[in-house]
């Protein structure tokens, strides 16, 4: 199994395999959508740095099937989705999964392959404006979500390393890797601060994980079974 992952900004992401292409979170940019042949489009959550006319028109036009997350409003042509549900999308098939924010996360797989994408999951402490209970309560909530994952295999993760976090932002993608295992994990939501996904790249790992970092949209990682 062959696949192209292209890094098209902040959370968004090109998984090209076994002749499709599953695009998460496009903003518009970095994409040359006249390549796409059979595509999947996926958005996680309404906010409106995942979430964008580009990619539901995508859908809309049919230049793409969609699976869209239950609290995007705009009705479309889309499978829409809530945490728990399984979808079946142009030979796409896979389950959505809760957040801790808004919408969902999408283990989706595709000839074998089998890819992750956050959304905005993650373990949202904020531990320098929170009190203790707050951060205890993410806390919480984050370890319920990751619980419905374990035992899931994941080829290839993207997950958020948010610097605006401050000290410790790195923690919910340690627990992520620690639990779920995938092979290949790629940091994301990372705004403008590139050094943040460079400096976790640089974390130990544990036997068998690699951190793949992309920071420049069009850049590309080539993975090979």
């Amino acid at each position: 199994m062959e696949a192209v992952v292209t890094y098209l900004g902040h959370s968004a992401f090109c998984v090209e395999a076994a002749g499709r292409q599953l695009v998460f979170d496009y903003l518009g940019k970095a994409l040359d959508e006249r390549r796409l042949t059979d595509a999947v489009v996926f958005v996680s959550h309404a906010h409106g740095d995942h979430c964008s006319d580009a990619a539901l028109g995508l859908i809309e036009k049919g230049r793409a099937k969609g699976v869209v997350s239950f609290d995007v409003r705009r009705k479309g042509p889309w499978q829409r989705v809530w945490p728990g549900d399984r979808f079946e999308a142009g030979g796409v098939r896979g389950r959505a999964y809760r957040s801790t924010d808004a919408g969902v996360s999408f283990l989706a797989e595709v000839d074998g392959l089998r890819v992750f994408h956050a959304g905005d999951l993650n373990f949202w402490h904020w531990r320098s404006e929170s009190t203790e209970a707050e951060v205890g309560e993410a806390r919480r909530a984050f370890d319920k979500a990751l619980s419905e994952i374990e035992g899931e295999r994941a080829d290839i993760a993207f997950f958020p390393v948010d610097p605006r976090m401050g000290e410790g932002h790195e923690e919910g993608a340690l627990d992520f890797v620690r639990r779920i295992r995938p092979r290949v994990l790629i940091p994301m939501h990372f705004w403008d601060a590139p050094e943040a996904a460079r400096a976790f790249s640089a974390l130990p790992m544990p036997v068998g994980i690699r951190v793949v970092c992309l920071t420049t949209p069009g850049e590309t990682y080539h993975w090979m079974e």
